[in-house]
């Protein structure tokens, strides 16, 4: 199928579709499913149903800020507004979750101040605060932790391969 002869606005879908459904979401999709031994169904993703949509009017697929128009308010009888109002979900990892919950003792253990401090790479009063700020709710360091996480696991791995540092 090609986006020649649909809207213009047609062209960013049908790209996103190609090169992002199709390559990584489904994919995802597909792993997630078969790990939780789950069967998953992509109607929406029908050939037919999708020319359909592609030759459909503009303004009936983006009605000023909301995307999907259409298709939220064919849905409005069978689905309740929480459904159909709330945000884009997509495949986020816990992280945040799993610092305070069940990694919470590895993240403790691998960022601890004496083995930072050993180590010598990194500032350990900053690696605390980042820890104890999380784990207290006062901000959001996921992100921060889990590179530091990834870093200290590396490190772990080199020193044990090849022995060169002295940590």
């Amino acid at each position: 199928m090609s986006w020649n002869g649909f809207p213009k606005i047609t062209k960013p879908p049908y790209l996103d579709l190609r090169l992002y459904v199709l390559e990584s979401i489904l994919v995802m999709v597909d792993r997630a499913s078969m790990a939780c031994s789950l069967e998953v169904r992509a109607p929406f993703l029908d050939y037919e149903f999708i020319e359909f949509v592609m030759g459909l009017p503009s303004e009936w697929k983006l009605k000023g800020f909301t995307s999907k128009y259409i298709l939220k308010n064919a849905m409005k009888n069978w689905l309740p507004d929480e459904v159909i109002q709330r945000p884009k979900k997509g495949f986020g990892v816990p992280i945040a979750k799993w610092v305070k919950g069940p990694l919470k003792e590895l993240f403790e253990d691998l960022l601890s101040s004496d083995r930072i401090k050993r180590e010598g790479f990194l500032n350990p009063e900053y690696v605390a605060t980042l820890l104890r700020d999380h784990l207290a709710n006062k901000k959001d360091n996921r992100k921060q932790l889990w590179t530091l996480l990834v870093w200290e696991l590396w490190v772990n791995q080199y020193h044990a391969l090849f022995g060169f540092c002295n940590f």
